[in-house]
């Protein structure tokens, strides 16, 4: 089993580091950084972006060649004055950066990764390749309104828990549901479903055992829903997990409310398993966001709609 790093939490004064690992940002994002980091520093910490945040592939597509987007965020866990590196949105290209990585820097310069959508193979490759814990956070825009991260308890979860350090219970933004009913306790991975399952026969892909799977997903329906949870039955994923806790599956809460739930598709391809399911709101796309530890232990109780969080900062 991995050495387990937990990195340090935030203090005022600290220095968060901003970067891109997929999809290149907008002209809008000229405008959106600005207001994110006027509100970094209402709280106090400074906002450093990443040497080619802005840059732009030659298909047009991503922020910089793989090996300029490895190098942002290597320059960053390289700089002692950074406390914290947030990647600014996600995409589809993340996983290009994977080998380009020096993981044993990152692992003797460990500090909080966050990240979310596309970059859940960073934050599951990470953890898996070094032992950091690394957190699956919403992107840290705070405009337009609609942005996660410009939501009130999303603001309030990134306090509590990277600069107070609060564990424990998960603070409810909504009604939360026992699917199948049981307690589990494990270390939480995963993330996005289909960012998830690009690691899938890589030396990237999280260890399963016992663990509690995240899992979330955008634009999806019932057929994406069924082919990639059948993937997941395929690679023995069910027989190891001890619980998974379904986040925020918009595609689905919004286009199939009436005929089925992602979860419920779960419940069906996972019928010959006994591990619980937990279903909740406060991670995935398009919601309120806390933030939870990739790597970091945590414990849940179905039927008494508990989802409980070790310490995971220092």
């Amino acid at each position: 089993m991995k050495r387990v790093i937990l990195p340090r939490r935030l203090q005022i004064g600290d220095t968060i580091g901003i970067i891109a690992p997929s999809k290149h940002l907008s002209d809008d994002d000229h405008f959106i950084l600005k207001r994110t980091t006027v509100v970094f520093e209402q709280m106090e910490f400074k906002v450093k972006p990443g040497a080619h945040l802005f840059a732009v592939d030659r298909y047009g597509y991503s922020a910089g060649t793989a090996t300029e987007r490895a190098a942002d965020i290597i320059e960053l866990f390289s700089d002692d004055s950074v406390t914290g590196i947030w990647c600014w949105q996600g995409g589809q290209t993340a996983n290009m950066v994977l080998d380009l990585l020096d993981y044993e820097l990152i692992r003797t310069h460990p500090k909080l990764f966050l990240g979310f959508s596309d970059n859940t193979v960073l934050l599951n490759a990470i953890y898996q390749k070094t032992g950091l814990v690394t957190f699956h956070a919403p992107d840290p825009k705070v405009y337009p309104k609609e942005e996660p991260f410009a939501s009130e308890y999303s603001q309030v979860e990134f306090v509590n828990r990277l600069v107070n350090g609060e564990a424990g219970q998960i603070r409810k933004k909504s009604d939360w549901k026992a699917v199948r009913p049981g307690q589990a306790f494990g270390q939480l991975i995963g993330g996005n479903l289909r960012s998830l399952l690009k690691l899938a026969g890589t030396p990237f892909w999280p260890d399963t055992q016992r663990a509690i799977l995240l899992l979330e997903d955008n634009h999806i329906g019932i057929p994406e829903a069924e082919y990639m949870l059948t993937r997941l039955r395929h690679m023995g994923v069910f027989a190891a997990v001890s619980a998974i806790a379904v986040g925020y599956v918009y595609g689905f809460q919004h286009r199939y409310n009436r005929v089925a739930q992602f979860e419920d598709i779960l419940l069906e391809v996972s019928r010959d398993f006994t591990f619980p399911i937990l279903k909740i709101n406060e991670f995935g796309h398009k919601c309120h966001n806390t933030f939870l530890p990739i790597g970091g232990a945590a414990f849940v109780d179905t039927e008494k709609l508990e989802f409980r969080l070790e310490p995971c900062v220092v």
